[in-house]
């Protein structure tokens, strides 16, 4: 996670942004006149606590805190494709064709070889 700052987030107000340790945060205002201007919802159990900040997301200045403010990661993007498995040597190992991942289930079909086995779905995330 990237820790919090107010021109990141200025730039950005849509981007989530949590605590350190994975509770939710509302951002109420970033120009609070004060050595904490950032007022922010932080979600509890129950309700949800009421903190000031530093431009750094800190809740104090020189120490490390459970509800000092970091952006949440970026979502990533999940992607499916389709891939061929043949038989290796038995029934007991199996091996995937070539290393192509097909977008669709209809054209790893089409262009499955003669002594593949079956055709699955995978699924990864991408950055």
């Amino acid at each position: 996670m990237k820790q919090f700052n107010i021109e990141d987030y200025v730039q950005n107000p849509n981007r989530k942004v949590v605590t350190r340790d994975g509770h939710s945060v509302r951002i109420i205002c970033t120009d609070r006149i004060s050595d904490y201007p950032v007022v922010a919802l932080v979600s509890g159990e129950y309700s949800e606590d009421l903190i000031s900040y530093t431009n750094d997301g800190k809740v104090y200045t020189n120490l490390e805190d459970d509800y000092d403010l970091f952006f949440a990661p970026e979502s990533k993007t999940k992607k499916v494709g389709w891939m061929n498995v043949c038989k290796y040597g038995d029934d007991q190992h199996f091996s995937l064709v070539g290393g192509v991942i097909h977008p669709t289930r209809e054209q790893a079909m089409t262009e499955r070889p003669d002594y593949v086995v079956g055709t699955i779905q995978i699924k990864w995330e991408e950055k």
